[in-house]
């Protein structure tokens, strides 16, 4: 029992009712988002609470780590059917929009292997693309607006120089930060 009288139980069982889930839908939730879970349901006091405002607020913070947490248990589907390539933990620390469309695409389709190893590709780059671009010193988005083909240059040339670095001496690599620059020809 915590301060309020309250178990975790009774806590998580509160969060599903205010989630319109069968407490079930919670089961497989790890038990880092189910102590989160719980202490939104502390802070915001919902049991006793009686102003909409706070209890949307609580809302929106439990459909969040619903949300990221139903995603994350899609990926060990999804890091099965794409192989080794793609392990639980890497697709787990993908962007939450590669992650939905990882999960409708499993969702839709199990057998396109393809497909979904593409998304997973594709979100790999834009993952590392925001270490480029603090690199560089610009912003993501202005890489995100480069070709294709440029975003898979820069993560080729990142991620071969990767070992060779840490982020507090890669600027003073001058072989990486050359290579970065003339692909975007800076």
């Amino acid at each position: 029992m915590n301060k309020k009288g309250i178990t975790m139980n009774e806590s998580i069982e509160i969060a599903a009712k205010l989630l319109k889930l069968p407490v079930d839908n919670l089961s497989d939730f790890s038990q880092d988002a189910l102590n989160a879970m719980e202490a939104i349901v502390l802070m915001y006091d919902i049991q006793n609470e009686k102003n909409e405002g706070v209890i949307q607020d609580a809302l929106r913070e439990l459909e969040q780590i619903w949300r990221s947490e139903t995603l994350n248990i899609t990926m060990k589907d999804v890091s099965n059917v794409i192989g080794f390539d793609y392990s639980y933990e890497t697709l787990c620390s993908l962007d939450e929009e590669t992650k939905s469309h990882l999960m409708y695409a499993c969702l839709n389709d199990k057998s396109d292997v393809y497909g979904m190893f593409e998304i997973a590709r594709k979100g790999m780059i834009r993952k590392e693309l925001k270490n480029v671009a603090k690199l560089l010193n610009i912003s993501p988005e202005t890489l995100y607006e480069y070709p294709e083909e440029i975003q898979e240059n820069l993560y080729g040339i990142y991620l071969y120089h990767y070992g060779e670095f840490d982020e507090n001496n890669a600027a003073e690599n001058p072989e990486l930060m050359d290579r970065l620059k003339a692909v975007l020809s800076l």
